[in-house]
């Protein structure tokens, strides 16, 4: 598929009409979602990616946190991860629950 609009000039006339509306959909697509959407996706898939960005960054900060703790605190480093883990296992059973359609 073409790339842009100016790509389509080169291809034949079915290839150019195909190619547009392929074009004018993901157009379209990506306007839909907005800036929130095309970080996280579509909603089907919205929760679990946002579960999962939460979790990589509760993951990272606690780790940080841990490190700083120990090299420059010289406190228990492991206090941090007292905060941390209930958003951590929040988010996991988020992603791993089942869910019921009744």
């Amino acid at each position: 598929m073409a790339n842009n609009y100016s790509d389509i000039l080169s291809l034949n006339d079915e290839c150019q009409k195909l190619a547009i509306n392929s074009q004018s959909r993901l157009d379209e697509k990506r306007v839909e979602l907005g800036w929130l959407g095309r970080l996280f996706g579509s909603s089907k898939n919205s929760g679990y990616n946002i579960a999962c960005v939460t979790i990589t960054l509760c993951a990272l900060v606690g780790l940080f946190c841990m490190v700083w703790l120990l090299v420059k605190e010289k406190e228990n480093p492991y206090v941090v991860w007292d905060h941390l883990i209930s958003v951590i296992s929040l988010s996991l059973g988020y992603l791993f629950g089942v869910k019921s359609s009744k």
